[in-house]
């Protein structure tokens, strides 16, 4: 079912036609500006389109405009942290204030803001974008377009942070909304990692989960070392 509402829905040239209509041309041009100020420039008057007309936009306008954004952040990578910041505000404003906010826009966007968590500077607008993204298309569906994300991360403080962002979604939203089996065996692959930080993080979640599962957790552990718990 997720993979058909990712898969499904207006052709992507009908999306990329609907954001010349809606987003003017000077603030299109801007995004794919070789100078960073003219970017932020344009980012900026998106998350303003956004704030103000979000909740009145007709299905897939919403869709459109987050696509037209992670062409210009997520498939450049954006080396300029304020231009990807207002870009996730972007985003944010749209969950936040569309009902018409699909799966389909969330898929293109999760995966950059995830590689971002580990950021310090994006660590903070990343995990909320996510949240926001999670409150608007289900927590358990936004998990499971991080996970192979979060698996792939090079970097460990990406890696660990991911972690800590998935506790808060557990903690805010409830195990009970997520698959806690592959939850659970998705933060198995990560306790065994060598960097204490990732480990700890994993422990920490596992933490979380027991807390809200009750002992059950321990059968589901059975085949862990004890010494990683």
């Amino acid at each position: 079912k997720d993979e058909e509402a990712v898969s499904s829905g207006a052709p992507p040239e009908q999306l990329d036609a609907l954001a010349e209509e809606h987003v003017p041309e000077d603030v299109r041009n801007k995004l794919a500006s070789a100078n960073w100020k003219e970017r932020l420039e344009a980012a900026d008057a998106v998350c303003t389109m956004a704030r103000e007309k979000g909740e009145g936009m007709e299905h897939p306008i919403p869709e459109a405009i987050v696509r037209l954004l992670a062409k210009a952040v997520v498939d450049k990578k954006e080396t300029n942290f304020q231009v990807s910041a207002k870009a996730f505000e972007a985003v944010h404003a749209l969950a936040e204030k569309s009902p018409k906010f699909t799966k389909r826009a969330a898929h293109w966007f999760v995966g950059g803001l995830v590689e971002k968590l580990g950021d310090a500077k994006l660590r903070a607008p990343a995990n909320d974008c996510l949240l926001m993204i999670a409150e608007a298309c289900s927590p358990q569906f936004v998990l499971s377009q991080a996970y192979d994300h979060i698996s792939k991360q090079k970097s460990p403080k990406t890696q660990e942070n991911a972690l800590c962002w998935i506790n808060t979604l557990a903690s805010e939203f409830g195990i009970r909304l997520l698959k806690a089996k592959q939850l659970l065996d998705f933060t198995k692959t990560l306790l065994e990692a060598s960097n204490p930080g990732v480990k700890r993080a994993a422990v920490d979640l596992l933490a979380t989960m027991r807390r809200q599962l009750g002992p059950d957790v321990r059968g589901m552990l059975a085949d862990v070392k004890p010494a990683l718990l």
